[in-house]
């Protein structure tokens, strides 16, 4: 499920921001980063909607990908509602 940026508190989301940036592996290219700027490109790719947050409510967890990335994954949801939906009518 997608979470809109406006749903959550400026702390919530700078949290999911600095949970995603400290990562291990995460990779900023050549350049060396402070944690601080990371956090604030991140929020700023929320912000444009460039980057989307992922929930899942069966784990309580949530992530960030790209926008490209969240559609893709709501369309395959969308279809798995509608593949189950069209099984429980077959059921009846």
């Amino acid at each position: 499920m997608k979470i809109p940026p406006s749903m959550l508190s400026e702390q919530a989301l700078r949290g999911i921001a600095l949970e995603f940036v400290s990562r291990e592996g995460t990779d900023y290219g050549h350049k060396d980063w402070d944690m601080e700027t990371k956090v604030k490109q991140v929020l700023g790719q929320i912000e444009r909607g460039d980057v989307v947050i992922m929930a899942d409510p069966e784990t309580g967890s949530c992530n960030l990908v790209t926008a490209r990335e969240g559609k893709r994954l709501l369309d395959i949801q969308d279809e798995l509602d509608r593949l189950a939906e069209v099984e429980s009518d077959n059921d009846e």
